[in-house]
């Protein structure tokens, strides 16, 4: 099990997510205050004008949801596992958004029937765990079904769902 710790350590070291950088993912690395976004929520500027401050939770498979807004991705955009990067501490850890593959996670916003795609991209980046609230920020730009949508200066403290 050391073994495996290392190798994820160093191969997080050389992904390009440089711990003491000002952004990764094009985004800042200071971690979002609970004056700036509450436990348990996520928010963000919505091209729309329509705010976005929704609770919110995540799941080690992967998983992160603020309220319909949805983010699906296992790896970073090195490859590494973002499971194994968050139980070994190493943040933070940069996930693309577009359509997902092996190195992209994918962004669904439900209740507007947009999602990422091959055109619509973005990135999130998770910051630290404290405790079971996993920490981040997101920029994303949707489109689809139902039209275009961005949210900018997006960030998240969500709990950890049972």
């Amino acid at each position: 099990m050391r073994f495996v710790f290392v190798v994820v350590v160093a191969a997080a070291a050389f992904s390009g997510c440089q711990e003491g950088a000002a952004n990764v993912c094009e985004l800042s690395t200071e971690l979002p205050s609970e004056e700036e976004v509450g436990a348990g929520r996520g928010r963000a500027d919505r091209s729309d004008g329509v705010e976005l401050n929704e609770p919110g939770t995540w799941r080690p498979n992967g998983s992160i949801t603020i309220g319909t807004l949805s983010f699906d991705g296992t790896t970073d955009e090195a490859g590494l596992v973002v499971d194994d990067l968050i139980a070994a501490g190493t943040f933070p850890i940069c996930q693309r958004l577009g359509a997902r593959d092996e190195r992209t996670a994918a962004a669904d916003f439900g209740g507007e029937n947009v999602r990422t795609d091959a055109t619509h991209t973005g990135s999130l980046s998770i910051l630290g765990l404290q405790d079971d609230t996993l920490i981040g920020r997101f920029q994303v730009d949707l489109g689809g079904g139902g039209g275009e949508l961005s949210l900018d200066n997006g960030a998240f403290r969500l709990l950890k769902q049972p």
